[in-house]
Order: structure tokens, then C-alpha cells, then sequence
């Protein structure tokens, strides 16, 4: 559940919508009323807490008029629904249709404030009320007759699958209306196993239902609405720290911290054969320096699976504290050959702050980061150097046989300040990824003391190309360096926590979800805390703030993340363990 709020009225764009899967591909025949906005709004509601599963959905329903609440400043989540006040919702959500009919109980009050809805309910064949001359308004509506009515709504779809929960008896009236509500995932139900469908319906609920059905009509889930959680692939790992799919295969390429390199092969349909288990292909240990932020670190694939590439740390020369290099294999039958082409060798002066990440980017080009020289608060003032590789994220071409090439375009080509420097102003970017689809590079940059921040830099203004991200400048949005000139057009970070509060110390960045299996989390940016592994996720379509996914990564210590050829993301755990992210019941 999100952790943090929503203070603003939150539109979902007209081309975002325009763009969206067709409705009847996901909820059958149900169409949003033109009254209806698919957005998110703040509430004066006291007792809507900001990390409930129905906070969005309550502020849905609040902006659309679908309810106004209990009074001016609650909503009363946990209280029940009656007939007669679902009966009113549902007719406002449908932007309030006059009724073909007037229904025939005999327990309607006249100019109660649910006789038009009723007569509507009636008309449009939606109900035939508890008996045949009465509708109960007054009466509680449970979760079986809930369903029931929502499934009516949408022309009684049949051909659902069984949704498996125990308490929903094949012969019950609401089975199949429960069926579609849980094939359509419009419910994960009250547990694993039960629907409860005799249990009353809460007004949380209620919203929850018709948000749900209303944002995945025009092909919008909230991803905070998603239960996560994750399935170990492998386990018996020694550090591992990094991985990267050949994009040519899909097979999968681990490092270990202390200079192991493995592969797991892929099966047939591109996928990492993970029951196989790891092979190693290649040891460097002698070549590498381990131990704290030092080891073996990074891994990437050339976009045509012929060479790969290793950084780490390597041993001092004289009196630095190591160097950061990069080593590229060539790869035969998957497997690396020959001697490496130690493409490039960066100073260390401190033991910590080493970067490490290595990813090629959609350009065809390999980005890495070396971290700021280490220390405490960046003393060298390398942040802000555009002299030196270190406090960058670099760009090179290293295509053309022996060493590299510098891409043209970069953004200190012809000019003062290193060639290979594709952005500058960061601290220690222990993981950078680009999004597969967008092309947007996410930069997820560890603080000194006092924010973790994560940055987006959108592909359609460069992806960063020149930019600063204010280090040591500033520490997120905080000013760091009081003594330093102020970067106006720094990057300001999409989102920061607290260093030391409850989301940790140390972030782990990871990838934009772009995966088949998961539907309505693409587009979600997932990350976790070295310190504190909760799964979060940032996606701004829906809120401002993160999103909580209430689990933590298997083996805690979380050192990286994974994207397999197809999308779907895993976790990579100092371990010794790499968990796939899966959807869960509940």
C-alpha cells in the first residue's frame, strides 16, 4: 500500500486513455459513464488512513460522486453497505440514468433517496429483488449479492474459470458472478482460499469493486492494488551481487562478489532454465579485490551476444586504495574466451563507493558508474569535477575492436571536461537501468546521511544526456555543500526517502516492470533497501508516493535486481539466493 498520500487531484490523461486495451477485452461489456473520471483525488476524510487498500479507490469514488462519505469529514470504511445505498452508488456511477420502470416492492419509500436507483436497478433488469414485492433496502448487502449485482452489470459473462475458493458452492446463485469477479481480477478474495460471500460488504469494499472495475475498463490497474510477493529461483549462491540476460538468448549471467562469473543456460522459449541451476563459466578471483563495496560487481551482454563485459575492483598499483576496471569477453557457445580487453581503469583512493553497475543502453552503448572516490561527503569535490570519471555515470562504444570509442554525442565532446562523461552529480549509483519500453534511464543514487533518492531521466529530454544530479551539492533535495554555487537546472529526484527512517538506509535500485505475467504492474518502477528489503514500487499514473508491497526480499540484504529476456523481474540477495517477483493471492 502506498506510504505516502495523495494531495492533489491526480488526471489521467486523455492519450494515455485513448491508448489503453480495449475495455471489453478485460471487463466484458461494462463501459465507464461519461461522468466518470478515472482519477484520484485527496479526501477530508479523518479516518481514511494513506496505506489502506481502498485509499485510492476511496478517493475515486469521492471525486466522482459515487459517495460523499458518512459526513463532511468521514468515511466510515469498516461499516456496512445496505441495498439501498448500493443500489444508489451503482446508479450514480452510471452517471445516474432515468429508469425504464417503476419497480414493484412494496417496501420503497417514496422520495427516499434510493427510489430512483431502485426503479433504475429494477428497470434494467439488475435485480429482482429479495422477494417479488420486496427489495430490502434497508437491509445489509453481503459480498455473494454484491458480486451478483456487479456481474449482471457487465451482461452475466459465462465461461469463467472456477476461482477456487472454498465457501462458494458450484450450485450457489453467486458462483459464477464470484468466478468472473475473480477471473477478471477484480477480487484475490478475503483469503488465499475464501470469498466469504454470506459475510456483509464494507463501504471499503464496495469502492475497492468499482474502482477496480472502472480503472481496468480502460486498461488501468493501480499497481498499489497488486499483491506481490516472490518465488526463489535459485538458492546456495555465494554473495551474489549482480546479473544480466544475453539478449540474444536469454540466458542468464550471475557475478559473485569474491569473482565467479555463472551462467544459467535458457530454455527453449528464451526463458532462464533456473531448475538447471548455475554453471560456472569463468573465475577472475585472483584479479579481483572483495571485501566490503569491493569485488566483482557488475555484468552486461553485448546487444548481439558475442562479448561480454565484468567490472570490479582490482588491487592498488601503488598507494590508492584499488582500481575500478572493465574487462570485456569475448563469449563463445556462451561461455568466455580468450584473454580479456581491459577496456578502461579508474583510480580509487578509498575503499568505499566503487559503483560498479555496467548496462547497455537502448543506443547500443555501455553506461557504468565508479561511484564518487569514496570517503565521507565527497572530499575531493569529484561530483561536481567533470575532470575525472568518478561521481559520473560514463558512456562509451566499445564496439570497435580493441579498447573504445567515445559515442559523438556526448556531452563533452569538443569541450572542457571528460569525453566518456554522460551525466555527472552523483554519489554512489549502486544500480542504473534503463526502461525497456520508454527508454527512460532510472538512476537509483545511495546518500551520505540523510536521502536515498531515485531519478528519472526521460528518454524524450535526452535520458539524461549532460545532466547533473547535483552531488555534492546537494544531497536529494536537500542542500549538502553550503559553501558550493547553487545548480539551478540540477535533477531534482522523483522520489527520496529518509536515510535512517523506516525505508532504510542503502536503496537498491531496480527496474521499470515491463513483464506479461503481472498485469496492471507495468510501468512500475520496483526497488528495495540494502538495510530495510521491503519490495516497494514508484509509479506516478497513480500517486505521488511509493507503494509498500508488505514483503520483504527472500535472504534480505538486497544487492541487486534482475530483468529476464521476456521482462519479468527478480530479486538478487547477498545471500546467496535470486527470487522471482510473482503476483499473489489474497
Amino acid at each position: 500500500m502506498r506510504a505516502v498520500g495523495l494531495s492533489i487531484v491526480l488526471a489521467i490523461g486523455a492519450s494515455l486513455l485513448a491508448s489503453s486495451p480495449a475495455s471489453a477485452d478485460l471487463v466484458d461489456e461494462y463501459q465507464p459513464g461519461s461522468c466518470i473520471a478515472n482519477a484520484i483525488v485527496s479526501t477530508p476524510f479523518v479516518d481514511v488512513a494513506q496505506s489502506r487498500f481502498y485509499t485510492n479507490a476511496v478517493g475515486w469514488a469521492y471525486l466522482n460522486d459515487v459517495t460523499q462519505g458518512t459526513d463532511g469529514t468521514h468515511f466510515s470504511p469498516d461499516d456496512p453497505v445496505t441495498r439501498g445505498q448500493f443500489a444508489t452508488m451503482l446508479h450514480r456511477m452510471m452517471c445516474e440514468p432515468a429508469p425504464a420502470d417503476t419497480a414493484p416492492f412494496t417496501d420503497l419509500v417514496s422520495g427516499a433517496f434510493y427510489r430512483t436507483a431502485v426503479d433504475w436497478l429494477w428497470g434494467a433488469s439488475l435485480t429482482t429483488g429479495k422477494t417479488a414485492t420486496e427489495y430490502g433496502p434497508e437491509d445489509s448487502l453481503t459480498r455473494g449479492e454484491f458480486a451478483t449485482f456487479l456481474h449482471r452489470l457487465v451482461g452475466e459473462p459465462s465461461g469463467a474459470p472456477a476461482s477456487g475458493f472454498v465457501d462458494v458452492a458450484a450450485l450457489a446463485f453467486f458462483a459464477d458472478a464470484v468466478d468472473w469477479l475473480f477471473w477478471r481480477e477484480l477480487t484475490t478474495g478475503t483469503s488465499p482460499t475464501t470469498y466469504s460471500p454470506d459475510r456483509v460488504v464494507t463501504r471499503a469494499e464496495v469502492v475497492t469493486f468499482l474502482y477496480r472495475l472502472n480503472i481496468k475498463s480502460v486498461g488501468l490497474i493501480d499497481p498499489a492494488d497488486i499483491k506481490l510477493g516472490f518465488s526463489t529461483v535459485l538458492s546456495g549462491l555465494v554473495r551474489p551481487v549482480a546479473a544480466a540476460t544475453d539478449p540474444t538468448s536469454g540466458a542468464v549471467y550471475i557475478v559473485q562478489q569474491d569473482g565467479q562469473l555463472l551462467r544459467v543456460a535458457a530454455k527453449g522459449d528464451g526463458t532462464p532454465d533456473w531448475a538447471a541451476g548455475p554453471t560456472e563459466v569463468l573465475d577472475i578471483s585472483d584479479s579481483v579485490l572483495s571485501g566490503g563495496e569491493r569485488g566483482l560487481l557488475g555484468v552486461a551482454v553485448s546487444p548481439d551476444g558475442s562479448n561480454i563485459y565484468l567490472s570490479f575492483t582490482t588491487h592498488p598499483l601503488s598507494t590508492d586504495a584499488s582500481h575500478s576496471v572493465i574487462w570485456e569477453y569475448s563469449l563463445s557457445a556462451g561461455v568466455p574466451v580468450g584473454a580479456p580487453d581491459k577496456l578502461l581503469t579508474v583510480t580509487q583512493f578509498e575503499t568505499n563507493h566503487n559503483g560498479g553497475n555496467v548496462v547497455f543502453g537502448p543506443d547500443g552503448f555501455l553506461y557504468a558508474t565508479f561511484g564518487d572516490g569514496g570517503g565521507g561527503g565527497d572530499p575531493e569535490e569529484n561530483g561536481q569535477n567533470t575532470s575525472t570519471l568518478l561521481g559520473s555515470i560514463i558512456r562509451i562504444d566499445p564496439t570497435s575492436g580493441s579498447g573504445y570509442t567515445i559515442p559523438a554525442t556526448n556531452p563533452f565532446v569538443g569541450t572542457a571536461g571528460a569525453d566518456e562523461i554522460y551525466l555527472y552529480g552523483v554519489r554512489n549509483p549502486w544500480k542504473f537501468s534503463f526502461d525497456r519500453d520508454t527508454g527512460d534511464l532510472w538512476v537509483a543514487d545511495v546518500g551520505q546521511n540523510a536521502r536515498e533518492e531515485i531519478n528519472r531521466l526521460t528518454s524524450v529530454s535526452g535520458a539524461g544526456l549532460g545532466a547533473n544530479l547535483g552531488w555534492n551539492t546537494y544531497e536529494g533535495t536537500l542542500r549538502f555543500d553550503l559553501g558550493d554555487p547553487d545548480i539551478p537546472d540540477r535533477v531534482i529526484p522523483v522520489y527520496e526517502y529518509q536515510n535512517g527512517g523506516p525505508e532504510g538506509r542503502s536503496i537498491t535500485g531496480g527496474y521499470v516492470y515491463r513483464g506479461a505475467e503481472i498485469v496492471g504492474l507495468s510501468g512500475t518502477y520496483l526497488w528495495a533497501d540494502f538495510v530495510e528489503p521491503a519490495l516497494r514500487g514508484f509509479n506516478d499514473t497513480f500517486g505521488s508516493g511509493p507503494i509498500d508491497y508488505g514483503v520483504a526480499v527472500p535472504g534480505a540484504t538486497v544487492a541487486g535486481f534482475l530483468e529476464d529476456g521476456s521482462g519479468e523481474i527478480y530479486s538478487i540477495s547477498l545471500g546467496g539466493t535470486i527470487s522471482k517477483i510473482v503476483e499473489v493471492g489474497g
